[in-house]
């Protein structure tokens, strides 16, 4: 009987390890562009890029001589994407952190918007997490405010 009750609370312990929330690295590219031919409506834009083909489409590379051009792995990872029309407004998109809980990937984000300027700009927020076995979905918050819901493709 004390074995059972061992084994059992083992299995319990396990079964609550595994679908406690693990932090996931979010890395941010820099260097692109988002492609004139991208259409964005009114609002904060979601996409969730799985394919090469369908990231050299929708991007363009702003390369210097000084700047260091990452390409996502699309066998190992997804490319995130929130983007803002065009704006005279300073505005920024940050990646703040992002969990991963069971089938699914939870990415949290704010946006600064500040001052005016003479200049019309497409804030744009790339970024990178791995992929994982079993992940179908990608929840996007604002805050704490869920505000998108993504499948993974």
């Amino acid at each position: 009987m004390r074995r059972a009750c061992l084994l059992i609370l083992l299995l319990m312990m396990l079964g609550s390890s595994y679908a406690q929330p693990v932090d996931v690295i979010v890395k941010r590219l820099t260097g692109y562009f988002l492609a004139n031919r991208t259409e964005l409506d009114n609002g904060m834009n979601f996409f969730l890029i799985s394919k090469a083909k369908q990231f050299d489409k929708m991007f363009g590379v702003a390369k210097t001589m000084s700047n260091k051009i990452d390409y996502p792995d699309f066998k190992k990872e997804i490319v995130l994407v929130l983007a803002l029309p065009e704006t005279k407004k300073e505005t920024t998109i940050e990646y703040v952190s992002a969990v991963k809980a069971g089938n699914f990937i939870e990415v949290y984000y704010k946006v600064k918007r500040s001052f005016p300027i003479t200049y019309t700009i497409h804030p744009l927020a790339l970024a990178i997490v791995p992929r994982y076995p079993g992940v179908n979905t990608i929840k996007f918050y604002e805050g704490k405010k869920l505000v998108r819901v993504e499948k993974v493709k």
